[in-house]
């Protein structure tokens, strides 16, 4: 199973359907005035118009046309050819040699099945609402339109295209040899904890060592958590950190059986190869149920 992170891309789009937006307080609400945002709202560089006396001088269109216009443009874009499909994120640029773009057009790409439509975050494509606050200047405000893609120039498409597109989740051998590190390294504080510990066991009791390493394991535990929580830009995480946490979190539940083991039995000493064999039991557990439920997360992205 696949499933397609598109999240913060999904903010953005929710953050601007309905509204007219002018970025550069010029010329009312224009269709690059949208692009403008999309780009500010990434960290992307902004791909403005060209001027000077040309064919669609301050128009749209030579943002495809004119690419790069700078190194940082270049850096952080790649020009894809409109005889490909579009990706969500993409700036599709339109010419002027269809009559429904008069005067070029640029539009963020939302979807693009393959057909002569693109579904794209537009503006200034579509007739003026009535409470369109720069009559006379401009049309429409931003909608989630399907536009045709007769005219066509092409698409500049982010490099990064994990930006837009959430992670990628590891292969199962890569998330089995980060349960084998986390493995390692609690083996590696159990071992510290208890050496540490060693004067203090006389007074704090056999317990020391392993209530010491649970603890531990509980704080990585949380700490992780806090990684997977989701925050403002709701992307999903992925990579090792799942399996890490489900690791953790069965090393905790078997270090903490082993506690109670060691809690019957006051005076006896601490057996480390019976904390790690519970740890592991734990470990493995957690896994086995992390393969059950686990689904693998892939970007459509493509570099230039």
């Amino acid at each position: 199973m696949m499933a397609f992170e598109l999240s913060r891309f999904q903010f953005w789009l929710t953050s601007v359907l309905g509204a007219y937006i002018d970025v550069d307080q010029f010329a009312g609400a224009q269709c690059w005035d949208l692009h403008a945002h999309f780009a500010n709202f990434f960290g992307l560089p902004v791909i403005n118009t060209t001027g000077g006396a040309v064919k669609w001088s301050g128009f749209a269109g030579t943002m495809y046309r004119d690419y790069p216009q700078t190194k940082a443009i270049e850096a952080a874009y790649v020009r894809i050819p409109p005889t490909e499909r579009a990706l969500p994120g993409d700036t599709a640029v339109w010419g002027d040699s269809f009559w429904y773009y008069p005067k070029t057009h640029v539009a963020q790409v939302i979807e693009d099945p393959g057909y002569e439509y693109v579904r794209c975050a537009s503006q200034n494509s579509s007739e003026s609402r009535w409470d369109n606050p720069f009559p006379g200047q401009s049309s429409g405000p931003v909608l989630d339109q399907w536009l045709p893609k007769q005219g066509l120039l092409g698409y500049l498409r982010p490099r990064n295209g994990l930006v837009l597109q959430g992670e990628i989740i590891q292969p199962e051998e890569d998330v089995m040899a980060s349960l084998e590190e986390v493995r390692t390294v609690v083996r590696e504080e159990i071992a510290a904890l208890t050496q540490e510990g060693e004067a203090k066991k006389r007074n704090a009791g056999p317990l020391f060592g392993v209530a010491g390493n649970a603890k531990a394991a509980k704080d990585a535990a949380e700490e992780a958590r806090d990684l997977l929580r989701p925050g403002v830009e709701k992307v999903r995480f992925a990579g090792p950190i799942p399996g890490m946490l489900a690791s953790i979190q069965g090393q905790q539940a078997g270090l903490l059986e082993a506690v109670k083991q060691l809690a019957s039995k006051p005076g006896s000493p601490v057996d480390l190869a019976a904390v790690e064999q519970a740890a592991k039991a734990g470990a493995e557990s957690a896994l086995s149920d992390l393969q059950a439920t686990a689904t693998t997360t892939v970007t459509l992205s493509q570099e230039g």
